[in-house]
């Protein structure tokens, strides 16, 4: 495993996990919000807006890890590239 690998796995289970994290933050302010005897519709529209929050945050982590993989995936092939034109060059 290559250290942009280890990289790349560590950032998409820190995601995961930040994910799962506020997945439970949210659910227990939705029991607190019931318990305490609140309007039920407003607070079904505040756990709405923080689960659309949520998945768009999702979205761009997404988008991040892509763009990621991308950039990583093209480094090594033009390492990959530029070794084999110095070889190249060297048998010369």
């Amino acid at each position: 495993m290559s250290k942009y690998e280890f990289i790349l796995s560590l950032s998409a289970i820190l995601c995961g996990a930040w994910v799962f994290k506020e997945l439970i933050i949210s659910r227990r302010h939705g029991k607190r919000y019931r318990s305490k005897g609140r309007h039920r519709g407003n607070a079904e529209a505040e756990l709405q807006a923080e689960n659309d929050a949520a998945a768009e945050k999702l979205k761009a982590m997404e988008e991040r890890i892509r763009v990621l993989e991308k950039i990583i995936t093209d480094r090594e092939a033009n390492l990959r590239d530029e070794f084999r034109d110095l070889e190249n060059s060297d048998d010369r």
